[in-house]
């Protein structure tokens, strides 16, 4: 499952999997990167109509959008405190929903929570700005930079984990007798 990023203005970082469930966007691990800094998660999924957009800071969720187009073109579900741009953007959302002749026709509340991200962050899964250049492969890149790491340093840390699971191993055995 690819998992790359890429360095935006202001100190910014993008990450972008392949899927919703990649394992690095579990719940806990939001709580751990937002501990660092605050960040803005949305997810997609464009065959069912599903978008989620949320806010994370200081190691918990602030407030979150979810619609679930499967139960309903009006479906949304809210948490917490939204920002002040979310009221507008549901009314106008709403109203074209309602406009549309027939529900099924066309589910256009499933854009909400991405214009929400883009409202929030300037950036929208659309945007040029998610095309492939300049992005790094974290999946690939791991290895390749252990690779790329002078002889001596690879050795040394291959040591030190040689080290540590000896005095482990000795503890261990220590408490077995």
């Amino acid at each position: 499952m690819p998992l790359s990023g890429r360095k935006l203005d202001a100190g910014r970082y993008l990450m972008v999997a392949e899927g919703v469930d990649h394992p690095v966007f579990a719940r806990a691990k939001l709580a751990a990167l937002s501990a660092v800094a605050p960040l803005t998660f949305c997810e997609l999924e464009e065959h069912v109509n599903w978008s989620l957009v949320q806010r994370w800071q200081q190691g918990r969720k602030v407030w979150s959008v979810l619609h679930q187009g499967e139960n309903s073109a009006f479906d949304l579900q809210t948490e917490g405190r939204l920002p002040a741009q979310f009221n507008a953007l549901k009314a106008a959302a709403l109203e074209r929903q309602s406009g549309e002749d027939n529900e099924a026709a066309a589910d256009l509340i499933y854009e909400l929570p991405l214009r929400l991200a883009r409202a929030h962050t300037g950036m929208h899964p659309d945007d040029d700005s998610f095309g492939s250049s300049g992005f790094e492969s974290f999946d690939a890149g791991l290895a390749q930079r252990w690779r790329d790491l002078p002889l001596l340093v690879r050795l040394s840390a291959w040591i030190a984990v040689f080290l540590v699971a000896a005095w482990a191993a000795g503890k261990t055995v220590r408490a077995l007798f």
